[in-house]
Parts: C-alpha cells; structure tokens; sequence
C-alpha cells in the first residue's frame, strides 16, 4: 500500500499489488480498443468494405473503452493511483483474412479474462471482497459470454470459408444485433449508474 493514501479509508485492504493488477488491465483494455479500431477501419475501406466487420470490432473498441474507463472510476473510487502506460500500435495495420482478424480479438479478450482471473485471485489473498464482487460482477460473468462469442464466431467462419462465404457472414453481422453492441449499451447504463453514486454522495 505505500502508493496509496493510508489515511483514505477506500483504500482498506485494497493492496499494491491489486492497484498495479488494475493498471495493467486498464492498459489491455486501451490496446484492444486500439486495435479493434484499426480492424474497424480496415473493414470499412472502400477497396473492402465489409460494413458487418466494421460494426462489430468498431462495437468492441468502444466498449473496452467503457470498461477502461470503469475501471479507472473504481481506483478512484478506492483510492489508489491510476498510471497508464504507453500504447503499442497493432500488430498489423492489414486485416485481409476475417479469421486471423477474429483469432487475434480472440487472443485479446483471453488476456483480458486472464488479467481479470488474476486481480480476483490478488483480491482473495488480501482480503478484500469487495474488489472481488466487482471484478465478479461487473466483469467475469459477461466475459465468459464473450469468449463464447468469439468461439461461434470462429467455427461460423471457418465454415463459411472465403469469398461469398464471407460477404454473407458480414450480413449477418451487420443485420443480426451482436453481443458486443448488446454488451456497450450495458456498459454505458453500469457506468451511468455508477456516475450517478457518486454526485449523489
């Protein structure tokens, strides 16, 4: 706890080595939103012009984005110190094959789910169960649904296979309601709420 005011009391049981956990995190989340917005505009040029693909990682980049800026609102909330680091640009600026363009979000949301796995293990150990109803909550029960989604996706789209397979596959996408659009609008009602607390107290 020596970055953390030991006179607020929101910082009771909220150890260092969670803050740090949480800093980590909030620097995945900023990366795949970045890189979900690389893959957005990628499918949304004119040369490709997959509108489906490009509402559906355009919806992921906004809602990690949500979930970054949560999770920063709950350090305060604890008073702990936030400290972003720097963002790497993507691994590729091309996203030519649907498949390894879905693999990649795959790999991002399993960091994700591992980071948050880790914090809620950090919260065990120091005995805060308040951080571990949050993570639990607010995080871990959708994003198991989420890693689900990813799955669908890639055996959907392995199954398609290329050419038209994909263009119908973007239909689909950009007609059905996805579960990362589903997931923002309930990432900005949480977060409104929890605004909300906090003018209220």
């Amino acid at each position: 706890m020596s970055s953390i005011d030991k006179f607020n009391q929101c910082c009771q049981n909220f150890h260092k080595e969670t803050e740090d956990a949480f800093n980590k995190l909030i620097n995945i989340e900023l990366q795949a939103s970045y890189t979900f917005q690389s893959m957005a505009l990628y499918y949304d040029r004119d040369n490709v012009s997959l509108r489906g693909f490009c509402k559906f990682f355009s919806n992921l980049s906004e809602y990690q984005l949500i979930q970054a800026e949560k999770l920063m609102g709950y350090l305060n909330l604890r008073g702990a110190n936030i400290e972003l680091s720097d963002i790497q640009k993507p691994t590729q600026r091309l996203w030519p094959n649907a498949v390894d363009a879905m693999k990649e979000a795959q790999c991002l949301q399993q960091e994700i789910n591992q980071s948050l796995v880790d914090i809620n293990g950090l919260a065990t150990n120091h005995n805060d169960p308040q951080c571990r109803n949050f993570v639990y909550a607010e995080f871990l029960k959708t994003q198991m649904e989420t890693l689900q989604e990813f799955d669908d996706h890639l055996r959907r789209l392995k199954r398609v296979g290329t050419g038209v397979g994909v263009y119908l596959y973007d239909k689909r996408l950009w007609t059905k309601s996805s579960r990362a659009g589903k997931l923002i609008y309930k990432g900005y009602h949480i977060l409104a709420r929890m605004k909300s607390l906090c003018v209220g107290s």
